[in-house]
Protein backbone atom coordinates (compact mmCIF):
# COMPACT_ATOMS: atom_id res chain seq x y z
CA UNK A 1 0.00 0.00 0.00
CA UNK A 2 1.44 3.16 -0.97
CA UNK A 3 2.24 5.92 1.71
CA UNK A 4 -0.89 8.36 0.33
CA UNK A 5 -3.01 5.32 1.28
CA UNK A 6 -1.56 4.87 4.10
CA UNK A 7 -2.00 8.49 5.76
CA UNK A 8 -5.95 8.28 4.23
CA UNK A 9 -6.35 5.38 6.10
CA UNK A 10 -4.95 6.88 9.49
CA UNK A 11 -6.78 9.92 9.05
CA UNK A 12 -10.05 8.08 8.00
CA UNK A 13 -9.79 5.86 11.42
CA UNK A 14 -9.87 9.25 13.77
CA UNK A 15 -12.98 9.68 15.85
CA UNK A 16 -15.84 11.87 14.15
CA UNK A 17 -15.36 14.72 15.75
CA UNK A 18 -11.48 14.75 15.12
CA UNK A 19 -11.84 15.05 11.43
CA UNK A 20 -14.79 17.69 11.65
CA UNK A 21 -12.11 19.81 13.36
CA UNK A 22 -9.80 19.48 10.73
CA UNK A 23 -12.04 20.44 8.30
CA UNK A 24 -12.54 23.83 10.38
CA UNK A 25 -9.62 24.30 10.65
CA UNK A 26 -8.57 23.68 7.31
CA UNK A 27 -11.37 26.18 6.48
CA UNK A 28 -10.16 28.86 8.89
CA UNK A 29 -6.42 28.92 7.38
CA UNK A 30 -7.94 28.95 4.01
CA UNK A 31 -10.14 32.11 5.16
CA UNK A 32 -7.26 33.88 6.72
CA UNK A 33 -5.38 33.72 3.76
CA UNK A 34 -7.86 34.68 1.49
CA UNK A 35 -7.69 37.94 0.15
CA UNK A 36 -11.76 38.69 -0.25
CA UNK A 37 -12.36 37.73 3.63
CA UNK A 38 -9.58 40.07 4.57
CA UNK A 39 -10.61 42.57 2.79
CA UNK A 40 -14.60 42.62 4.10
CA UNK A 41 -13.16 42.79 7.35
CA UNK A 42 -10.99 45.89 6.66
CA UNK A 43 -14.47 47.20 5.22
CA UNK A 44 -16.62 46.18 8.36
CA UNK A 45 -14.15 48.00 10.33
CA UNK A 46 -13.40 51.30 8.04
CA UNK A 47 -17.11 51.90 7.81
CA UNK A 48 -17.42 51.73 11.88
CA UNK A 49 -14.90 54.06 12.33
CA UNK A 50 -16.62 56.66 9.37
CA UNK A 51 -19.74 56.09 11.27
CA UNK A 52 -18.35 56.98 14.83
CA UNK A 53 -16.01 59.50 13.18
CA UNK A 54 -19.23 61.45 11.20
CA UNK A 55 -21.37 61.46 14.93
CA UNK A 56 -18.28 62.90 16.68
CA UNK A 57 -17.50 65.70 13.91
CA UNK A 58 -21.71 66.64 13.80
CA UNK A 59 -22.17 66.73 17.48
CA UNK A 60 -18.87 68.11 18.44
CA UNK A 61 -19.32 71.55 19.34
CA UNK A 62 -22.83 71.47 17.29
CA UNK A 63 -24.35 74.14 19.97
CA UNK A 64 -21.39 76.17 20.77
CA UNK A 65 -21.32 79.70 19.36
CA UNK A 66 -19.92 82.94 19.41
CA UNK A 67 -22.32 86.41 19.00
CA UNK A 68 -20.75 89.97 18.38
CA UNK A 69 -22.76 92.54 20.49
CA UNK A 70 -22.49 96.34 19.26
CA UNK A 71 -23.11 98.46 22.57
CA UNK A 72 -23.80 97.52 25.91
CA UNK A 73 -26.11 94.61 27.14
CA UNK A 74 -28.41 94.42 30.02
CA UNK A 75 -27.32 91.75 33.02
CA UNK A 76 -30.95 90.24 32.40
CA UNK A 77 -30.10 89.75 28.54
CA UNK A 78 -26.57 87.80 30.02
CA UNK A 79 -28.46 85.72 32.48
CA UNK A 80 -31.21 85.10 29.74
CA UNK A 81 -28.40 83.99 27.19
CA UNK A 82 -26.88 81.90 29.55
CA UNK A 83 -29.98 80.04 30.76
CA UNK A 84 -31.62 79.69 27.07
CA UNK A 85 -27.73 78.04 26.00
CA UNK A 86 -27.83 75.77 28.66
CA UNK A 87 -31.45 74.50 27.92
CA UNK A 88 -30.05 73.30 24.70
CA UNK A 89 -26.72 71.66 26.40
CA UNK A 90 -24.97 74.60 24.14
CA UNK A 91 -23.10 78.06 24.79
CA UNK A 92 -22.86 81.63 23.95
CA UNK A 93 -19.58 83.63 24.29
CA UNK A 94 -20.77 87.10 23.70
CA UNK A 95 -17.72 89.30 21.96
CA UNK A 96 -18.67 93.34 22.10
CA UNK A 97 -17.73 95.35 19.08
CA UNK A 98 -18.03 97.63 16.53
CA UNK A 99 -20.02 97.10 13.88
CA UNK A 100 -17.77 97.16 11.15
CA UNK A 101 -15.59 94.69 12.53
CA UNK A 102 -18.35 92.94 13.42
CA UNK A 103 -19.66 92.24 10.23
CA UNK A 104 -16.38 91.46 9.21
CA UNK A 105 -15.92 88.53 11.40
CA UNK A 106 -19.70 87.48 10.44
CA UNK A 107 -18.09 87.16 6.87
CA UNK A 108 -15.45 85.46 7.72
CA UNK A 109 -17.43 82.86 9.85
CA UNK A 110 -15.74 84.06 13.24
CA UNK A 111 -19.03 85.22 14.61
CA UNK A 112 -22.07 83.07 14.37
CA UNK A 113 -24.35 86.03 14.52
CA UNK A 114 -24.03 89.88 15.19
CA UNK A 115 -26.47 91.55 17.64
CA UNK A 116 -26.88 95.18 16.57
CA UNK A 117 -29.47 96.89 18.94
CA UNK A 118 -33.29 95.07 17.75
CA UNK A 119 -31.45 93.14 14.60
CA UNK A 120 -29.76 90.01 14.36
CA UNK A 121 -26.88 90.12 11.43
CA UNK A 122 -25.76 86.90 9.62
CA UNK A 123 -23.66 85.38 7.00
CA UNK A 124 -26.62 83.34 5.68
CA UNK A 125 -29.38 81.53 7.45
CA UNK A 126 -29.56 82.10 11.23
CA UNK A 127 -29.17 78.84 13.25
CA UNK A 128 -32.39 77.53 14.70
CA UNK A 129 -31.41 77.18 18.57
CA UNK A 130 -28.78 79.98 18.08
CA UNK A 131 -32.17 82.11 17.18
CA UNK A 132 -34.37 81.02 19.73
CA UNK A 133 -31.36 81.75 22.58
CA UNK A 134 -31.06 85.60 21.07
CA UNK A 135 -34.84 86.02 20.86
CA UNK A 136 -35.66 84.98 24.20
CA UNK A 137 -32.93 86.94 25.97
CA UNK A 138 -34.16 89.58 23.72
CA UNK A 139 -37.73 89.82 25.12
CA UNK A 140 -36.55 89.24 28.67
CA UNK A 141 -34.76 92.46 28.69
CA UNK A 142 -36.93 94.21 26.85
CA UNK A 143 -39.85 93.12 29.07
CA UNK A 144 -37.36 93.62 32.20
CA UNK A 145 -37.04 97.80 30.86
CA UNK A 146 -40.79 98.04 30.33
CA UNK A 147 -41.55 97.11 33.67
CA UNK A 148 -38.97 99.20 34.89
CA UNK A 149 -39.67 102.18 33.16
CA UNK A 150 -43.71 102.12 34.22
CA UNK A 151 -42.75 102.15 38.05
CA UNK A 152 -44.13 98.45 38.84
CA UNK A 153 -41.16 97.50 41.58
CA UNK A 154 -39.68 94.80 39.43
CA UNK A 155 -38.89 92.31 42.80
CA UNK A 156 -42.60 92.39 43.52
CA UNK A 157 -43.68 91.29 40.23
CA UNK A 158 -41.10 88.84 39.79
CA UNK A 159 -42.57 87.12 43.12
CA UNK A 160 -46.04 87.76 41.89
CA UNK A 161 -45.10 86.03 38.21
CA UNK A 162 -43.38 83.09 40.19
CA UNK A 163 -45.02 80.33 39.33
CA UNK A 164 -43.73 77.06 40.26
CA UNK A 165 -43.35 74.84 37.40
CA UNK A 166 -45.69 71.69 36.83
CA UNK A 167 -44.20 68.45 37.71
CA UNK A 168 -44.32 65.24 35.13
CA UNK A 169 -45.35 62.18 35.02
CA UNK A 170 -44.79 59.50 32.98
CA UNK A 171 -46.94 56.33 32.66
CA UNK A 172 -44.08 54.47 30.90
CA UNK A 173 -40.57 56.17 32.23
CA UNK A 174 -38.26 53.96 30.81
CA UNK A 175 -40.13 54.48 26.85
CA UNK A 176 -37.23 56.75 25.52
CA UNK A 177 -34.73 54.20 26.96
CA UNK A 178 -36.04 51.28 25.13
CA UNK A 179 -36.52 52.87 22.42
CA UNK A 180 -32.62 53.94 21.99
CA UNK A 181 -31.51 50.46 23.31
CA UNK A 182 -34.08 49.09 20.21
CA UNK A 183 -31.92 51.32 17.79
CA UNK A 184 -28.95 49.98 19.04
CA UNK A 185 -30.07 46.61 18.21
CA UNK A 186 -31.06 47.32 14.75
CA UNK A 187 -27.56 49.14 14.40
CA UNK A 188 -26.04 45.27 15.91
CA UNK A 189 -28.49 42.81 14.53
CA UNK A 190 -27.52 45.02 11.34
CA UNK A 191 -24.03 44.65 11.45
CA UNK A 192 -24.45 41.05 12.29
CA UNK A 193 -26.64 40.36 9.55
CA UNK A 194 -23.85 42.11 7.40
CA UNK A 195 -21.39 39.81 8.21
CA UNK A 196 -24.00 36.69 7.98
CA UNK A 197 -24.75 37.18 4.36
CA UNK A 198 -20.92 37.15 3.63
CA UNK A 199 -19.89 34.46 5.68
CA UNK A 200 -22.51 32.34 4.06
CA UNK A 201 -21.31 33.53 0.36
CA UNK A 202 -18.13 32.38 1.47
CA UNK A 203 -19.64 29.47 2.75
CA UNK A 204 -21.44 28.85 -0.56
CA UNK A 205 -18.35 29.98 -2.93
CA UNK A 206 -16.30 26.99 -0.95
CA UNK A 207 -18.87 24.39 -2.10
CA UNK A 208 -19.10 25.41 -5.56
CA UNK A 209 -15.36 25.79 -5.76
CA UNK A 210 -14.59 22.29 -4.05
CA UNK A 211 -17.18 20.65 -6.68
CA UNK A 212 -15.47 22.70 -9.66
CA UNK A 213 -11.53 21.90 -8.53
CA UNK A 214 -12.07 18.04 -7.77
CA UNK A 215 -10.90 18.66 -4.76
CA UNK A 216 -13.84 17.22 -3.41
CA UNK A 217 -13.38 14.26 -4.43
CA UNK A 218 -9.93 13.50 -2.65
CA UNK A 219 -11.74 14.93 0.48
CA UNK A 220 -14.92 12.74 0.69
CA UNK A 221 -11.94 9.95 0.34
CA UNK A 222 -10.99 10.40 4.17
CA UNK A 223 -14.14 12.47 5.35
CA UNK A 224 -17.69 12.07 5.14
CA UNK A 225 -20.12 14.26 3.69
CA UNK A 226 -21.94 15.44 6.84
CA UNK A 227 -18.41 15.98 8.66
CA UNK A 228 -17.28 17.99 6.05
CA UNK A 229 -20.42 19.98 5.92
CA UNK A 230 -20.54 20.31 9.60
CA UNK A 231 -16.28 21.32 9.77
CA UNK A 232 -17.12 23.92 7.21
CA UNK A 233 -20.05 25.46 8.96
CA UNK A 234 -18.03 25.73 12.38
CA UNK A 235 -14.71 27.00 10.58
CA UNK A 236 -16.87 29.82 9.33
CA UNK A 237 -18.58 30.14 12.01
CA UNK A 238 -15.65 31.07 14.22
CA UNK A 239 -14.60 33.28 12.00
CA UNK A 240 -17.75 34.96 11.62
CA UNK A 241 -17.95 35.52 15.60
CA UNK A 242 -14.62 36.53 15.74
CA UNK A 243 -15.05 39.16 13.01
CA UNK A 244 -18.58 40.54 14.80
CA UNK A 245 -16.73 40.54 17.81
CA UNK A 246 -14.50 42.81 16.62
CA UNK A 247 -16.37 45.06 14.25
CA UNK A 248 -19.18 45.66 17.45
CA UNK A 249 -16.40 45.60 20.11
CA UNK A 250 -14.57 48.03 18.03
CA UNK A 251 -18.17 50.36 17.10
CA UNK A 252 -19.17 50.13 21.07
CA UNK A 253 -15.34 51.31 22.23
CA UNK A 254 -15.92 53.89 19.58
CA UNK A 255 -19.45 55.49 21.00
CA UNK A 256 -18.98 54.88 24.33
CA UNK A 257 -15.54 56.66 24.39
CA UNK A 258 -17.13 60.00 22.66
CA UNK A 259 -20.13 59.81 24.51
CA UNK A 260 -22.27 59.39 20.97
CA UNK A 261 -24.88 56.87 22.94
CA UNK A 262 -27.39 57.96 25.91
CA UNK A 263 -27.64 54.26 27.54
CA UNK A 264 -23.98 53.03 27.21
CA UNK A 265 -25.03 50.39 29.46
CA UNK A 266 -27.67 49.30 27.19
CA UNK A 267 -25.43 48.87 23.84
CA UNK A 268 -23.27 45.86 26.37
CA UNK A 269 -26.49 44.13 27.06
CA UNK A 270 -27.49 44.38 23.14
CA UNK A 271 -23.93 42.41 22.16
CA UNK A 272 -24.82 40.00 25.28
CA UNK A 273 -28.22 39.38 22.92
CA UNK A 274 -26.72 39.80 19.40
CA UNK A 275 -23.99 37.39 19.19
CA UNK A 276 -26.08 34.04 20.50
CA UNK A 277 -29.10 34.90 18.07
CA UNK A 278 -25.96 35.64 15.68
CA UNK A 279 -24.67 31.96 15.98
CA UNK A 280 -28.44 30.77 15.92
CA UNK A 281 -29.00 32.86 12.82
CA UNK A 282 -25.81 31.38 11.22
CA UNK A 283 -25.97 28.17 11.54
CA UNK A 284 -29.28 28.19 10.13
CA UNK A 285 -28.55 30.14 6.77
CA UNK A 286 -25.06 28.71 6.33
CA UNK A 287 -26.85 25.44 6.05
CA UNK A 288 -29.49 26.87 3.67
CA UNK A 289 -26.01 28.53 1.58
CA UNK A 290 -24.71 25.00 1.40
CA UNK A 291 -27.63 23.17 0.55
CA UNK A 292 -28.29 25.55 -2.55
CA UNK A 293 -24.62 25.63 -3.38
CA UNK A 294 -24.53 22.41 -3.57
CA UNK A 295 -26.95 21.95 -6.43
CA UNK A 296 -24.57 23.41 -8.86
CA UNK A 297 -21.03 23.13 -10.38
CA UNK A 298 -20.26 26.62 -11.48
CA UNK A 299 -19.79 30.33 -9.91
CA UNK A 300 -21.80 32.05 -12.75
CA UNK A 301 -25.15 29.64 -11.17
CA UNK A 302 -24.03 30.61 -7.69
CA UNK A 303 -26.07 34.34 -7.83
CA UNK A 304 -29.46 32.41 -9.19
CA UNK A 305 -28.72 29.11 -6.67
CA UNK A 306 -28.38 31.34 -3.13
CA UNK A 307 -31.00 34.01 -4.09
CA UNK A 308 -34.03 32.64 -2.53
CA UNK A 309 -31.55 31.86 0.66
CA UNK A 310 -30.84 35.83 1.24
CA UNK A 311 -34.53 36.99 0.69
CA UNK A 312 -35.15 35.55 4.22
CA UNK A 313 -32.21 37.70 6.11
CA UNK A 314 -33.17 40.72 4.48
CA UNK A 315 -36.89 40.10 5.17
CA UNK A 316 -35.96 39.03 8.85
CA UNK A 317 -34.12 41.99 9.14
CA UNK A 318 -36.81 44.74 7.93
CA UNK A 319 -39.17 42.96 10.34
CA UNK A 320 -37.22 44.35 13.27
CA UNK A 321 -37.85 47.87 12.71
CA UNK A 322 -41.58 46.81 13.02
CA UNK A 323 -40.98 45.32 16.24
CA UNK A 324 -38.75 48.25 17.26
CA UNK A 325 -41.91 50.61 16.56
CA UNK A 326 -43.98 47.96 18.73
CA UNK A 327 -42.38 45.63 20.51
CA UNK A 328 -45.24 44.51 22.44
CA UNK A 329 -47.62 44.08 19.49
CA UNK A 330 -49.14 40.90 18.58
CA UNK A 331 -46.79 40.65 15.38
CA UNK A 332 -43.35 41.33 17.08
CA UNK A 333 -44.39 38.75 19.73
CA UNK A 334 -45.38 35.94 17.06
CA UNK A 335 -42.14 37.23 14.94
CA UNK A 336 -39.80 36.81 17.68
CA UNK A 337 -40.45 32.93 18.08
CA UNK A 338 -40.43 32.11 14.23
CA UNK A 339 -37.62 30.10 13.46
CA UNK A 340 -34.98 32.61 10.79
CA UNK A 341 -37.12 35.47 11.89
CA UNK A 342 -36.09 34.99 15.28
CA UNK A 343 -32.55 36.14 15.28
CA UNK A 344 -33.54 39.57 14.48
CA UNK A 345 -36.40 40.14 16.36
CA UNK A 346 -35.84 38.70 19.51
CA UNK A 347 -32.91 40.42 20.59
CA UNK A 348 -34.51 43.45 19.56
CA UNK A 349 -37.47 42.98 21.26
CA UNK A 350 -35.62 41.79 24.42
CA UNK A 351 -33.75 44.70 25.13
CA UNK A 352 -36.61 46.96 24.78
CA UNK A 353 -39.33 44.89 26.68
CA UNK A 354 -39.56 42.49 29.16
CA UNK A 355 -39.58 39.02 26.98
CA UNK A 356 -41.15 36.40 29.08
CA UNK A 357 -39.34 33.59 29.58
CA UNK A 358 -41.52 30.56 27.98
CA UNK A 359 -41.53 33.19 24.62
CA UNK A 360 -37.61 32.78 25.15
CA UNK A 361 -37.50 29.41 25.31
CA UNK A 362 -40.06 28.58 22.40
CA UNK A 363 -37.63 30.86 20.15
CA UNK A 364 -34.45 29.38 20.79
CA UNK A 365 -36.33 25.61 20.13
CA UNK A 366 -37.92 26.39 17.44
CA UNK A 367 -34.85 27.43 15.80
CA UNK A 368 -32.67 24.78 17.47
CA UNK A 369 -35.17 22.67 15.64
CA UNK A 370 -34.86 24.51 12.36
CA UNK A 371 -31.10 24.22 12.23
CA UNK A 372 -31.18 20.58 13.12
CA UNK A 373 -33.55 20.08 10.08
CA UNK A 374 -32.02 22.21 7.43
CA UNK A 375 -28.62 20.76 8.65
CA UNK A 376 -29.64 17.10 8.06
CA UNK A 377 -31.21 18.01 4.66
CA UNK A 378 -28.23 20.08 3.16
CA UNK A 379 -25.93 17.10 4.19
CA UNK A 380 -28.37 14.81 2.31
CA UNK A 381 -28.28 17.20 -0.62
CA UNK A 382 -24.62 17.64 -0.13
CA UNK A 383 -23.74 13.76 0.06
CA UNK A 384 -25.68 13.36 -3.35
CA UNK A 385 -24.86 16.01 -5.02
CA UNK A 386 -21.14 16.83 -4.61
CA UNK A 387 -19.60 14.31 -6.91
CA UNK A 388 -21.68 16.00 -9.88
CA UNK A 389 -19.58 18.56 -11.00
CA UNK A 390 -21.19 19.51 -14.00
CA UNK A 391 -24.42 21.73 -14.35
CA UNK A 392 -27.45 21.84 -12.12
CA UNK A 393 -28.86 18.87 -10.05
CA UNK A 394 -32.80 19.15 -8.81
CA UNK A 395 -33.40 18.70 -5.28
CA UNK A 396 -35.27 15.59 -5.31
CA UNK A 397 -32.48 13.89 -7.57
CA UNK A 398 -29.85 14.84 -4.87
CA UNK A 399 -31.88 13.64 -2.08
CA UNK A 400 -32.56 10.34 -4.30
CA UNK A 401 -28.52 9.80 -5.05
CA UNK A 402 -28.20 10.74 -1.53
CA UNK A 403 -30.11 7.39 -0.49
CA UNK A 404 -28.68 5.27 -3.73
CA UNK A 405 -25.00 5.96 -1.89
CA UNK A 406 -25.76 5.84 1.85
CA UNK A 407 -23.82 3.61 3.11
CA UNK A 408 -21.28 2.91 0.36
CA UNK A 409 -17.75 3.09 2.22
CA UNK A 410 -15.58 5.85 0.74
CA UNK A 411 -12.95 4.92 -1.49
CA UNK A 412 -9.40 4.99 -0.87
Amino acid sequence: MSTHGTQRETVAARPAMSLIWLVAKREITSKLKDKTYLISIGFFIVLILAVVGINVATNSGSNDFTVGVVGQTSQTFQQAIKSGADQFDGKVTLEYTNEADGKTKVKNGDFDALVVGDTIITKDTLNTTLGAVLQGANKAAKTQQQIESSGIDPQKLDQALTVPPMQTQALNPDAKTNFERGIIAIIAVGVAYGMLMIVGQFVAQGVVEEKSSRVIELLMAVVKPWQLLTGKLIGLGILGILQLVLVVGLGLAGVLSFNLIAVPSAAVGVVLQVVPWFILGYTLFAAFFALAASLVSRQEDLGSAVMPVTLVPIFAFFAAFQVVSSPNSTFATIISMVPGFSPTTMPVRAVMVSVPIWQYVIAVILQVIAIVLVVRLAGRVYAGSMLRTSGKIKLKDALKQSKETAGTPAQA
